[in-house]
């Protein structure tokens, strides 16, 4: 499939409720899914990339399917999808940063979507619109396409370049020559008012739920065990005090063939890697409530109208709608799937929940991967 690679393939009847979890030894390999410190601090989870589960809404059973399907699955006829913008510049620089001059190493500006990203979107779009040709018109029409982004400049971006991508210039431009992409509309909410992308930050329970999690003796003891790697890090770098965004920004340095400094060596990319994985995103989703409350939302969404397409009750009666959203997003949803693989989401990473329709049965196919 051109674009799509399946990194994991994986449905469980999308009930928050349910889930699947296999426990895998402290000496897992990292490319199977990492393990964080588990041998210091116990057993943590993450889930092999190998399964497809079919959801039939019409009698609540889930079968299985084989991975390897191809055109049996038969028709989409509705599909939401959730990515992760594409490549950007870092959100920001550590006091000792020597790539901190803005105007000369993120001419676009520190977080914000760059020429990388476009195409990565570009090319996703293009593949979206092979995908759901049949389901979508050829001009934008608002009875189509739904597109939901965060109040943030690179998700709005990545979009933006994602439609252009599913929506070429049609012969209708022509009747305007200096016009040459369909404008479509993009709907955001403010950040204090997101109840689905945004969410978590204004969300009480959460951070009080999130707070007593920090207070575990597992967490405790990965903070403990790395304590003098953070102490160290935080020196050469200029912070007072530890913070794990130095991962993010150091491989993006690194990606942009910019040199390391030479302290970095014994840190970078590990340790410093699996700390910010097991901060970032494996605690701020890491029990049952916690993904409830930061992913439930917008799987709650999904849920609803997806059943509405299959009831006949959807309004309007689009056929696919559109979440651009951030690595966390991505995560937790895998999370409350209980199919993250413990790998950082690239960019440009996407989740297609796709209802189907094969002999008058309805059914789910999820699939996650790089699609560009």
């Amino acid at each position: 499939m051109e674009y799509f690679t399946l990194s994991t393939v994986l449905v469980v009847a999308l009930l928050l409720s349910t889930g699947h979890v296999l426990s895998l030894s402290a000496d897992t390999d990292d490319d199977l899914g990492t393990i964080i410190f588990s041998s210091v601090c116990g057993k943590y989870f993450t889930l092999s990339p190998v399964l497809v589960v079919a959801l039939l809404l019409s009698t609540g059973l889930v079968r299985s399917l084989p991975v390897d399907t191809g055109d049996d699955l038969d028709t989409i006829i509705f599909s939401s999808v959730l990515f992760r913008h594409g490549d950007r510049a870092p959100t920001e620089y550590y006091p000792n940063d020597p790539y901190k001059d803005e105007g000369k190493y993120w001419p676009r500006g520190f977080g914000q979507l760059s020429y990388i990203g476009e195409e990565q979107h570009f090319k996703q779009g293009s593949f979206f619109r092979k995908r759901y040709n049949h389901i979508l018109h050829e001009t934008y029409n608002v009875n189509d396409t739904y597109v939901r982004t965060s109040y943030i400049d690179r998700t709005l971006a990545s979009a933006q370049s994602n439609l252009a991508g599913l929506y070429p210039p049609t012969e209708q431009n022509r009747a305007q020559p200096n016009i040459k992409f369909q404008d479509i509309p993009i709907h955001m909410v403010d950040m204090d008012n997101d109840e689905l992308i945004w969410n978590t930050e204004n969300c009480a329970k959460y951070t009080t739920l999130l707070t007593y999690l920090k207070e575990s003796d597992e967490y405790l003891c990965v903070m403990n065990t790395t304590a003098t790697v953070q102490k160290e890090v935080s020196e050469f770098a200029g912070y007072s005090t530890f913070k794990r965004i130095i991962y993010d920004i150091l491989f993006i340095d690194e990606l942009y063939n910019l040199p390391l400094p030479e302290w970095t060596k014994p840190y970078y990319p590990q340790p410093l890697k699996n700390l910010y994985l097991f901060e970032e995103f494996i605690t701020a989703a890491g029990t049952d409530e916690l993904q409830r409350l930061s992913a439930g939302p917008l799987l709650k969404e999904i849920i609803s109208n997806t059943q509405a397409k299959v009831n006949g009750t959807l309004s309007p009666d689009r056929g696919l709608y559109i979440y651009s959203a951030h690595d966390n997003n991505v995560v937790e949803m895998l999370q409350t799937l209980k199919v993250f693989n413990g790998i950082l989401v690239p960019y440009a990473s996407a989740i297609l929940i796709e209802l189907r329709n094969k002999s008058d049965e309805y059914f789910i196919t999820v699939n996650t991967g790089n699609i560009y």
